[in-house]
């Protein structure tokens, strides 16, 4: 194959690259979304912080359906439309949100938005790694980035909506205008085909005993991000360390350095081994939240824990969907339970942080975090024997 012909393949799929990235940025702002608006959303609906954290619980189980259902979904159609449906859908969501004053229906409606997240994450990777295939390390790292990009701008949007009008409307009304580009951009573009190779699931080849814990890792990535994210901004606002607007502020401290650490993981990736990384990662989080529970009460260093935090969090899914490509064939199947497992972390820890933050108050938030941690550490220690 000459240059020229090898230029006319690549072309094709670094636009559908960039516009998966375009479409993770606007995921990012939707992930991110819930952490900084809790205590309106709570105010809106006249609910306390354990009634509040079922948002969390309705959301996961929803991006579990929709990762279970969109995993099959993928296998078997082309990928773009099914994606484009997606985000008209979350807009349609975020723009209902804030005017919900009954906590049942924004339970429910956080649920249905969870599930097309859930559908809409699942296609962006299992396309990204069937476009790219074994060459797809870099990429996956970016679009992760993008996703953390998209993250950190969401504080960023409702912070300043807050200060300009004093809600956090405009803030959801925002975000999901910003969604809507990506549907169009995604039907001009072709879907890339299903990789020839056999699904471990189906062929009964899989290694059962090293996709459990991948899978668990998966529960305690998105633990530990979701519940650091979700709810520092809560925990300092609690604390009376600092105002609303501020707290927020911090929840992009946080997504910032998440979003400079997968920056950052782009070169490392193709320098280091994918499973070296993570272990340094497990470690700046083990610093992070190390720095928060022993100054509990200094803003300055809770910013800085958070940081770290966030540095160290950041390439841990990629990597993740990096390992299981190395050693697992990876199918939309596959890539939905990846995400059921990460989806269960992210409902139930942040759901056990709300149901004792009130009893224990808010630095039972980071004694969980640091629990998450030190696990993720163990299994992190069994994977390593394993491969």
């Amino acid at each position: 194959m000459n240059m020229s012909t090898r230029r006319l393949k690549l072309r094709p799929a670094i636009s559908i690259s960039v516009a998966y990235y375009a479409a993770f940025i606007a995921l990012g702002m939707v992930v991110a979304s819930l952490g900084p608006t809790l205590n309106r959303l709570a105010d809106n609906t006249q609910s306390d912080m354990s009634q509040i954290s079922y948002l969390f619980t309705a959301k996961a189980l929803g991006f579990i359906l929709g990762s279970l259902v969109g995993g099959y979904i993928y296998d078997r159609i082309p990928g773009h439309p099914i994606m484009a449906g997606m985000f008209i859908l979350i807009a349609l969501g975020l723009a209902f949100v804030p005017t919900v004053s009954v906590l049942w229906l924004l339970i429910l409606t956080m649920f249905l938005i969870g599930v097309v997240v859930g559908a809409a994450d699942v296609g962006g990777n299992t396309l990204l790694v069937w476009l790219h295939g074994e060459k797809v390390e870099p990429y996956m790292n970016g679009l992760h980035f993008f996703f953390g990009l998209g993250a950190a701008l969401s504080p960023v949007i409702f912070a300043q909506m807050l200060r300009l009008t004093g809600d956090i409307t405009w803030g959801y009304w925002t975000v999901g205008l910003l969604t809507f580009p990506v549907s169009f951009w995604l039907l001009r573009l072709p879907s890339p085909d299903r990789p020839k190779k056999t699904d471990d699931i189906t062929s009964g080849s899989v290694d059962a005993y090293l996709l459990g814990l991948i899978i668990i890792l998966f529960f305690l990535f998105v633990s530990a991000e979701v519940s650091l994210g979700g709810w520092i901004a809560t925990y300092v606002f609690r604390s009376n360390l600092a105002d609303e607007a501020s707290a927020a502020d911090l929840t992009f401290a946080f997504w910032a350095a998440l979003t400079i650490g997968r920056l950052l993981s782009i070169p490392i990736a193709m320098r280091i081994n994918v499973k070296y990384i993570l272990g340094a990662d497990l470690f700046l989080c083990l610093i992070g939240v190390g720095l928060i529970m022993v100054w509990p009460q200094t803003l300055t260093v809770i910013w800085l824990g958070t940081g770290i935090f966030g540095l160290g969090v950041a390439s841990m899914f990629p990597i993740g969907i990096s390992i299981t490509e190395k050693h697992l064939t990876v199918s939309g199947r596959i890539t939905s339970l990846l995400f059921a497992g990460g989806a269960l972390g992210g409902m139930f820890t942040p759901w056990l942080i709300g149901q004792l933050f009130g009893t224990y108050g808010p630095i039972s938030a980071i004694w969980i975090v640091l629990a998450v941690v030190t696990g993720a550490i163990g299994v992190y220690i069994l994977l390593m024997l394993k491969i």
